[in-house]
């Protein structure tokens, strides 16, 4: 309900955004850590651009500002149309560094928007 308060507001684009995220992270069913991103394709490029984030570290904001389709986890999740799931960093993570922490992803296309 919090989300189509949020999405029904006509905030800025970015704003909405980062609100439904907040939302999304703080919500304790699905027990997710504190932190994540929400990309999105912009034109007709097939990249997905990091538009916010939250407590992923500068590291990660910066490696993963783009993701091309078919690359990582999420690129993945945007060529292919579904939901990508990982226990934890593992080989179809193309984006890694030395240092960064073992965690599962779970990766949601959405393939439509409401948002103008």
């Amino acid at each position: 309900m919090e989300i189509l308060r949020i999405t029904s507001s006509h905030l800025p684009l970015k704003e909405t955004l980062k609100k439904c995220l907040d939302v999304l992270l703080r919500t304790t069913w699905l027990r997710v850590q504190n932190k994540g991103g929400i990309f999105l394709v912009e034109g007709e490029q097939e990249t997905l651009k990091l538009v916010v984030e939250h407590n992923l570290g500068e590291k990660i904001t910066s490696l993963c500002a783009e993701v091309k389709f078919g690359y990582c986890l999420y690129g993945r999740a945007a060529i292919l149309k579904t939901i990508q799931h990982a226990d934890c960093v593992d080989g179809r993570h193309d984006i890694q560094f030395e240092g960064m922490q073992r965690y599962g992803h779970d990766v949601l296309p959405k393939l439509s928007s409401f948002i103008s």
